[in-house]
């Protein structure tokens, strides 16, 4: 558990840098992918909401980057993401919602994505019916 409380210093502090190069109020790709890092982070010390928060502050700014209907990995692989967190929440029916959104933007973008099969099978474990 050391190691992640280590871990969470470094990527905050990282993420502090970031927004140093690029601007406080900047949209970048590095950012985003900090923020995602932190929330990771937070996952593994079980700091669900506050990961939360970081998942969903990374995927506004993917979708700020790249546009609100961009398909593209980086943004499916968040909503799996915060569909994961969700569940871990106790919020299934969020959760089912974030998988099929990232669900079908994988099988957009990459329709042999190893993450199809992932979050197909987390979508039955959740009760969804899924083809």
């Amino acid at each position: 558990m050391n190691e992640y409380v280590t871990a969470e210093e470094y990527y905050t502090q990282a993420l502090t840098m970031y927004r140093n190069v690029y601007g406080e109020e900047s949209n970048h790709k590095d950012i985003a992918e900090e923020l995602k890092s932190v929330g990771l982070i937070k996952h593994k010390l079980t700091m669900y909401e506050e990961a939360g928060v970081f998942y969903q502050e990374s995927l506004t700014m993917y979708r700020q980057i790249y546009g609100l209907d961009s398909n593209r990995e980086d943004i499916a692989l968040v909503l799996a993401i915060l569909g994961e967190n969700h569940r871990n929440l106790g919020d299934d029916g969020e959760a089912i919602v974030k998988y099929v959104e990232s669900l079908l933007m994988y099988r957009e973008v990459n329709p042999d994505h190893k993450q199809i099969h992932r979050i197909i099978k987390r979508l039955r474990r959740l009760g969804a019916d899924v083809v």
